[in-house]
């Protein structure tokens, strides 16, 4: 729903201010990435704003609050699925522990 209203908001950017670029949908997914990393989003943010209105600043917020609830989750399932599949194991003296952390460390 986010990738299409960027591609809204885009389009309606270009036709503004930059007529000259071509639409591309590699240059959306390039923005929308741009917004959900926080490399300098605000700029992005402040182009759509100026190209379509002030509740373009909604949409932004609503894009990194959502997005990054998405990817956090994401990251989360990735790490508990690692972790679920490693067996339990009990030791009996730390440096026992320790054999095997360094064992996973170079493994």
């Amino acid at each position: 729903m986010f990738c299409i209203l960027e591609i809204k908001q885009f389009l309606e950017f270009l036709l503004t201010f930059r007529s000259a670029l071509v639409f591309s949908l590699p240059k959306v997914v390039y923005f929308v990435t741009q917004v959900l990393t926080q490399e300098d989003w605000n700029t992005v943010m402040y182009d759509g704003m100026r190209a379509t209105s002030k509740w373009a600043a909604l949409y932004f917020i609503l894009l990194m609050t959502i997005g990054n609830y998405i990817l956090f989750n994401l990251l989360v399932a990735i790490l508990v699925e690692g972790f679920a599949n490693q067996p339990v194991r009990f030791f009996i003296c730390p440096f026992q522990a320790i054999y095997h952390i360094i064992l996973l460390i170079h493994a």
